[in-house]
């Protein structure tokens, strides 16, 4: 063999070892490699993050392949109960964000920061006409609308009950004074004489006498629950007061809200309040109108008979009455028979219908008279009644004589 030949074939057997070499130390580098990717997607398990374009979801199993051996499998990892993660426990002790966002993805068209008119007001009064000065009430009721509860399912729906505050604005008319009574002990179901202590316990209120406005809060009786909310229960208000103001007016009454919902998570690690989400709602207004009419009273005539012994006499007229510029007129007619006296006078009704307040004239003129009387006078009789503001009665007398006729009866002028 020659010295080529066995050089060559030396040189090929050590390229060969060399070779062998380097693809073992390539081995190696290939199993090093792996391995840090594996601890690097291990430790990307715990924030759910993506590492060399491997995504790893929090929570979620992995199988890794490394190279030359079998798959590793990594532990599942519990997180905990922040904003946008519905994990079951909540061990962090990682301040919460002040308003975490939703934790579900909301159908499209409902508003993520206000939940609008999810609340529906109604207003009412006890009645629909007063009579100026007469004791009134007005009442404000707040519950669910149906179609906006909907809503409420698709938030926050790691917790199924929550709580709550309404916010509440009642715009009184002039022609309604609240009472001291309100005033004092709230317009609440709840007696909140002790103010403070009803403050402390959520509910508060104030009236504005410049703007006549009744403003406040209350918080819901008991915790509200998402299966079947829609039904659930809310404070009411009862404002009593007085109508006042010009009769023959319409007032309306104007109730406005809004509010929001505190739903509550807790860490279940240490049984105690993790932190609060707050979603806000608007309510529907509402309104009441009720009407002042003037309070009506009763004017009554006691017609007394002077001189008269029998038949009947007969007097006609009308009543005039005016009460804040506006006048009212009845005519009046009666025929009053002797026989038909009450304790020697009659009563009869001149006016049934009086506005209080009221300045009447009775005028009367004499008509005819039995065969026989006469009136003494047959100047026509006004009466006048001021400031009618209960039932009145007026006495009038009726003054007529009996004559004799200068002629006999056979003897009358036409007949000689």
């Amino acid at each position: 063999m020659e010295l080529s030949q066995v050089s060559g074939v030396y040189l090929e057997v050590v390229l060969t070892g060399v070779v062998s070499l380097l693809l073992q130390a390539r081995g190696v580098v290939s199993n090093i490699l792996t391995l840090a990717l594996v601890f690097s997607t291990l430790a990307s398990a715990q924030t759910g993050q993506t590492v060399a374009g491997v995504g790893v979801a929090t929570g979620q199993n992995t199988m890794l392949q490394v190279a030359g051996d079998k798959p590793v499998k990594p532990t599942t990892t519990t997180t905990s109960l922040q904003p946008n993660n519905t994990g079951a426990n909540n061990t962090s002790k990682t301040k919460p964000a002040t308003n975490p966002p939703h934790t579900t993805q909301l159908p499209a068209g409902i508003n993520r920061t206000t939940i609008a008119d999810l609340v529906t007001s109604t207003t009412t009064t006890d009645k629909q006409q007063y009579y100026p000065g007469e004791a009134a009430s007005i009442q404000v009721s707040f519950r669910y609308n149906d179609a906006a509860y909907q809503e409420v399912q698709y938030i926050q729906p790691d917790v199924s009950n929550y709580t709550g505050d309404v916010n509440f604005r009642v715009q009184l008319p002039t022609g309604f004074t609240i009472s001291p009574e309100t005033l004092t002990r709230g317009p609440f179901t709840r007696d909140c004489t002790n103010r403070s202590q009803c403050i402390q316990d959520g509910f508060q209120w104030n009236y504005n006498t410049q703007s006549r406005t009744l403003t406040g809060s209350f918080p819901t009786p008991t915790p509200h629950y998402k299966d079947g909310g829609e039904y659930q229960l809310f404070e009411e208000l009862n404002i009593t007061g007085t109508a006042t103001g010009t009769p023959n007016t319409s007032h309306t009454i104007t109730t406005t809200a809004n509010g929001v919902l505190d739903f509550i998570y807790i860490d279940f690690k240490t049984n105690s309040r993790a932190y609060d989400v707050q979603e806000y709602f608007t309510a529907i207004p509402s309104e009441a109108v009720f009407r002042v009419v003037p309070r009506k009273t009763t004017l009554t005539a006691s017609f007394t008979p002077v001189g008269l012994t029998e038949g009947q006499v007969v007097v006609r007229g009308d009543v005039t009455c005016t009460v804040r510029g506006q006048q009212t007129k009845r005519n009046i007619m009666f025929t009053l028979k002797y026989s038909e006296r009450v304790n020697g006078k009659w009563d009869r009704s001149l006016h049934d219908m009086v506005d209080v307040g009221s300045n009447c004239t009775v005028t009367l003129n004499k008509g005819m008279v039995s065969a026989g009387w006469r009136w003494k006078t047959n100047t026509p009789i006004v009466v006048t009644e001021s400031n009618i503001t209960s039932p009145r009665t007026t006495t009038i007398r009726l003054q007529v004589e009996k004559y004799q006729s200068k002629y006999p009866p056979k003897q009358l002028p036409h007949q000689q």
